[in-house]
């Protein structure tokens, strides 16, 4: 190529100017039919939009109905009232889709131009002194790339308006769907999923459209969007709530821990100790022998678990109903006793009354018992995991026999 003549070179860039005007006219023709294809992409879809609204069952009652007569003299005028249109959930993807068709093809007869245009100027690179078509060659490489990218952005408009419309059908008249729901109903995985949910919205598709702030749901409508966001303010309060609870525990604990009572724990002791007073007030009045021995037995175990709570504060949480509902009922049923007993005439109701409240009266017992017990839970594992550990450190010593040691004979 060094060795190339004048006559040689001329004829080289004759020809790669005919190649260049070639090109041109072809790539106008592309986006002639580029055009054309757009346009009659639109008008089809005008058409059947109109087509559609002209069979409405709605626009030919419209259409078909007469002119109403005028009202009577005298009658009031009817004030027209406003119809308010409710917005729409969905876009159509007509705009989107024909946008990616022209991108598509324009894209594509740019791409194979430019790049035919590039190679021409590579080979002419090989001729001493063309300096020019270096630059001509990168200029055309980049036009290249850019037409590539036009073609793929096409095809990535077209590919949403598809998933638009499997996404619509999978949502139906539901207002919300989960992402995880969306990829297994379309096949995709849920990352496409989430992926395409954000083209969508983006594309302006979803005129209402939201998605959760985890990622996890895609909302349709506003209606449902601003429960969600009630939904979240609500769980905000209770975390609040469950937070502010905790820290007062560990303040109450911290007190506790200190040798100090707070108020709830000393109003918890005081009122117990109310009850108890009652219960003696009644043991005093009632003179069933029988019925006084279940009521000491009941002030006892009850006492108990009051001075259980003065020395364990933190035993209250489980006490909650005693407090509130058992020895309340228990001070209930020895007052309608005593009043029974005190009834000159003892017939068979009374009777049965006062048989049913002395059988509760056991039932009772057994009760407080097992409150009293349970108070003590917390202290019974304890002192299981020291005894275990202090048996593992011994075995481990070798001051006591493991379990897998054998006897000697």
């Amino acid at each position: 190529m060094a060795n190339m003549s004048q006559a040689d070179f001329d004829q080289l860039c004759r020809s790669i100017e005919q190649s260049i005007n070639q090109v041109s006219k072809a790539v106008g023709r592309g986006l002639d039919a580029a055009s054309d294809a757009v346009s009659g992409a639109i008008d089809q879809a005008m058409e059947g939009y109109k087509r559609a609204q002209a069979t409405h069952p709605s626009a030919r009652r419209a259409n078909n109905a007469k002119t109403p007569p005028p009202p009577p003299p005298g009658a009031k005028p009817v004030i027209a009232q406003r119809v308010v249109a409710t917005p729409t959930r969905y876009r159509s993807t007509v705009g989107l889709t024909a946008s990616g068709i022209a991108l598509s093809v324009v894209g594509g007869i740019c791409a194979a131009g430019f790049g035919f245009i590039a190679i021409l100027f590579a080979l002419a690179i090989s001729v001493d002194g063309l300096f020019p078509a270096l630059a001509c060659a990168i200029g055309s490489g980049a036009m290249t790339g850019l037409s590539l990218w036009g073609f793929a952005a096409g095809i990535g408009r077209q590919r949403t308006a598809a998933n638009m419309k499997a996404f619509q059908r999978v949502f139906g008249n539901r207002e919300v769907c989960s992402i995880p729901e969306l990829a297994s109903q379309t096949g995709m995985t849920p990352k496409k999923a989430l992926s395409t949910s954000r083209k969508i919205l983006k594309y302006g598709l979803l005129p209402q459209g939201r998605l959760s702030d985890d990622g996890t749901f895609l909302m349709v409508t506003d209606n449902v969007y601003q429960q969600y966001r009630q939904a979240q303010a609500t769980q905000r309060q209770r975390a609040l709530e469950q937070r502010e609870a905790e820290a007062a525990r560990l303040r109450a604990k911290s007190h506790r821990m200190a040798g100090q009572l707070s108020e709830a724990d000393r109003a918890f002791i005081a009122q117990g100790n109310d009850y108890v007073r009652q219960l003696r007030d009644l043991d005093v009045a009632i003179d069933d022998a029988q019925i006084s021995a279940k009521i000491v037995a009941i002030e006892d175990v009850v006492a108990r678990i009051l001075k259980r709570v003065s020395e364990e504060p933190d035993v209250i949480d489980g006490l909650e109903r005693m407090m509130d509902y058992y020895l309340p009922t228990t001070v209930k049923l020895l007052a309608a006793y005593e009043d029974l007993e005190e009834q000159p005439i003892q017939g068979q109701n009374i009777t049965s009354s006062r048989c049913e409240i002395e059988q509760t009266l056991d039932m009772l017992i057994g009760a407080y018992e097992k409150l009293l017990d349970a108070t003590y839970e917390d202290l019974s594992m304890d002192v299981s995991s020291d005894i275990s550990v202090l048996t593992a450190m011994l075995a481990q010593e070798g001051l006591t026999e493991g379990p897998f040691d054998q006897k000697k004979q």
